[in-house]
């Protein structure tokens, strides 16, 4: 049985850059007592959880002042999302839609925004249908403004990507993200974050529709230009090169961008995150497939610990890792494990396509590939 590189799931959407002048505006009292980052006021995250929640309290019930509603929402629901509370995120995000278009008016860049965010909290959750009619309700907005920031449109256009990449449209996929590519190698506004960004989504598609060496040479140029850049979309440029070179053959190359991949990413944080799991969930693949089955057997269940915990239940990527553990079971002749963890895969699975009827009729590509293999 072969084992089949979990997908790489876009662990890195990309958000709007700022478009309004609602956080300058905002009073400086809120600034202090409520938007306060960790690093400038050392606030422990309960009592800046406090102190936002008690100021929107107070902006939404005494003075009804939608734009510091829209503020103090986008910042909350911000810090919700960086501790991968995403059902929090979603609920302050919907709340700074809501607020945008009493102040901003439904067709602003800040509703666009607001949507975009939206979008990639739904998308984390496994809510694909929801997120792709944000995402396109964004860009709707934004195309139909001549003076819409185009690195906005592209960050749109890369979260589409993610959306037809998720549901195994493979080539549609590639095709958005090359144009989002476009936008973001000629507009001189473009961070190389976000360029790196782009190339490293559009290797991981090059690679899942078996073309290898340009996926490759957009691999390394991705990590080429995030290796400068202090964030998590390094780490999963690293991911996908790894598994490219896992496909030519070079296992060893691929262990070590993995473990490169991993300290990279704890470097950033000591605490677990999606990313972090996602490199255990390949560290466990490439090690189930050079024989090391103890040190798989561990890496996949520190992923599947970390899904649990940060994503939910029933996330996708949650039962993508549990599906790839399975996997190891199986060559491992513990056909009993494996097939009581395959059928909870299942009845996942077919909950959530109950659930969401949209996404039930697409083919998914990565299923077909993984059969074809074993």
């Amino acid at each position: 049985m072969s084992f089949k590189f979990l997908a790489a799931w876009f662990s890195f959407l990309l958000a709007i850059p700022s478009v309004s002048s609602a956080q300058k505006d905002a009073p400086e009292s809120v600034h202090t007592n409520a938007g306060a980052t960790h690093q400038q006021y050392a606030l422990d995250w309960d009592a800046e959880e406090r102190q936002y929640l008690q100021a929107l309290d107070v902006a939404t019930k005494a003075s009804n002042d939608q734009r510091l509603v829209y503020s103090l929402c986008m910042g909350l629901a911000s810090r919700y999302e960086a501790r991968h509370r995403y059902t929090d995120a979603e609920k302050h995000y919907e709340g700074a839609y809501n607020a945008a278009r009493t102040v901003f008016g439904n067709e602003s860049e800040e509703v666009a925004k607001a949507l975009n965010h939206l979008g990639e909290m739904r998308l984390d959750q496994g809510q694909i249908p929801q997120a792709d009619r944000s995402f396109h309700q964004a860009l709707k907005i934004l195309e139909s403004n001549k003076d819409a920031n185009r690195i906005a449109i592209a960050a749109v256009l890369n979260n589409l990507a993610a959306v037809q990449h998720m549901t195994g449209n493979l080539s549609r996929a590639a095709a958005v993200m090359r144009k989002a590519i476009r936008i973001f190698e000629t507009d001189p506004s473009a961070t190389a974050e976000d360029i790196g960004t782009a190339l490293s989504n559009l290797a991981t598609l090059l690679q899942e529709m078996e073309r290898l060496p340009e996926a490759m040479t957009m691999a390394q140029r991705a990590v080429s230009i995030l290796e400068r850049c202090n964030s998590d979309h390094f780490a999963v440029s690293l991911v996908t090169l790894a598994r490219l070179h896992l496909d030519e053959g070079d296992s060893a190359r691929a262990e070590a961008t993995l473990q490169r991949a991993l300290r990279s990413i704890e470097k950033l944080s000591k605490e677990d995150s999606p990313t972090q799991a996602l490199i255990f969930g390949h560290l466990g693949v490439l090690y189930g497939r050079t024989g090391r089955h103890r040190e798989a057997e561990s890496y996949f269940q520190r992923a599947i610990e970390i899904n649990r915990r940060l994503l939910g239940l029933e996330h996708p990527r949650l039962l993508d890792s549990m599906d790839a553990y399975a996997n190891l079971l199986r060559a491992t002749k513990r056909k009993g494990e494996a097939k009581k963890l395959e059928m909870h895969v299942r009845e996942q699975r077919e909950k959530y396509r109950r659930q969401n009827p949209a996404a039930a009729s697409v083919v998914d590509v990565r299923s077909i590939m993984r059969q074809r293999d074993q």
